[in-house]
């Protein structure tokens, strides 16, 4: 009969778990306070939006407009 006690055992089995699963979960614990900014003109539930554009009065881009 072969003893196949030198290879894979419990403990080196839920070692591994362990390690693989800190490793999984160390992101998360990282990035929980990382949110995305509002942006600043979010019209949210406005009926209507205002489009608008801008006109050089002086300038460079002034004789072009």
């Amino acid at each position: 009969m072969v003893d196949f006690t030198k290879g894979f055992g419990r403990r080196s089995v839920l070692k591994g778990l362990g390690a693989s699963s800190v490793a999984l979960a160390t992101p998360a614990f990282f990035t929980r306070h990382a949110f995305g900014a509002e942006f600043r003109n979010n019209p949210g539930n406005a009926a209507n939006v205002m489009f608008g554009f801008n006109v050089p009065q002086t300038g460079a881009y002034a004789d072009e407009g």
